[in-house]
């Protein structure tokens, strides 16, 4: 309804910020008991008075505890953020936001370390999720190895975790993904960074069968990482090191299973209920 009346950004929120939905398990569709929902309407005051006098007639019927609507500042928005946005550093790699600090398009060293920039507004490409922070923590940990090494990352979103790596010093990157939007990200942020030389992108369904890494790295949820088993383990090298996050630590042990018969994984990070696992091609 917030949607049709004009909304602009709708945020639903649960009531205790601690109550967190992770990955369900299958068949189940589990939802917040009670919560907080958001709208924004920019420049829109009529239709935000009228949804807000729609919900007030539903409130009884729906258990509407409260209602009410607030003007908000005509900031720039953007710049607004970048008070609150500050690098984050992860070993050796420090990812930056993009207009906080960045003067051009290069990695600057930072003494022993690499910076990489990405834009504001990418919450889960950006190193903020635990999942992905534990990614680039093992990249950076693999820092002296990069020296003509390749690394594919698949499911690769933003393009975070393979061009953090380039910018640890690895030679080459395939980042894949099925969804297009994602590889427009990647190139705009290999571009943004002066990496695009040094990536290849490709959706997932037109991944050359030739193409193979000395690294692979995929942060999925469980489920897609089991059953691209055969996939990922396909484009790995001889000896290679298969890198995989996103799934929580009770579902470990079924994807380590799943890999069982070509690597022999085993956890290395944990982080907020989150795990990354990890091991070398037999």
């Amino acid at each position: 309804m917030l949607e049709l009346a004009g909304a602009d950004a709708i945020t639903w929120l649960p009531a205790d910020p601690h109550d967190h939905l992770w990955e369900p398990e299958p068949g189940c569709n589990p939802v917040w008991q009670s919560g907080t929902m958001s709208a924004l309407f920019y420049g829109h005051k009529e239709q935000a008075d009228q949804m807000v006098d729609f919900l007030r007639q539903l409130s009884e019927a729906y258990e509407i505890h409260e209602i009410h609507m607030e003007p908000l500042p005509d900031l720039e928005w953007i710049d607004a953020w970048h008070e609150y946005a500050r690098p984050m550093q992860f070993g050796s790699l420090y990812v930056t936001p993009w207009g906080n600090d960045a003067e051009n398009s290069e990695i600057l060293p930072y003494g022993d370390s690499a910076r990489l920039y990405l834009p504001p507004g990418m919450a889960f490409g950006t190193g903020q999720h635990p999942s992905t922070a534990m990614c680039l923590q093992c990249l950076s940990q693999l820092q002296p190895q990069w020296d003509s090494k390749d690394i594919m990352d698949y499911g690769c979103g933003s393009g975070i975790l393979g061009l953090g790596a380039l910018a640890l010093g690895a030679r080459r990157c395939f980042s894949v993904d099925v969804d297009p939007q994602a590889l427009i990200a990647t190139k705009s942020n290999a571009e943004r960074n002066g990496l695009l030389s040094r990536v290849e992108i490709y959706l997932a369904d037109a991944l050359p069968q030739h193409i193979q890494a000395d690294v692979v790295v995929a942060n999925i949820l469980s489920q897609t990482l089991i059953d691209l088993a055969p996939v990922l383990v396909s484009k790995m090298r001889d000896d290679a090191l298969l890198i995989l996050s996103g799934l929580l630590t009770r579902q470990s042990s079924e994807v380590i299973q799943a890999y069982a018969p070509w690597v022999d994984l085993k956890p290395v990070l944990e982080q907020d209920g989150w795990i990354l696992i990890a091991g070398r091609k037999k």
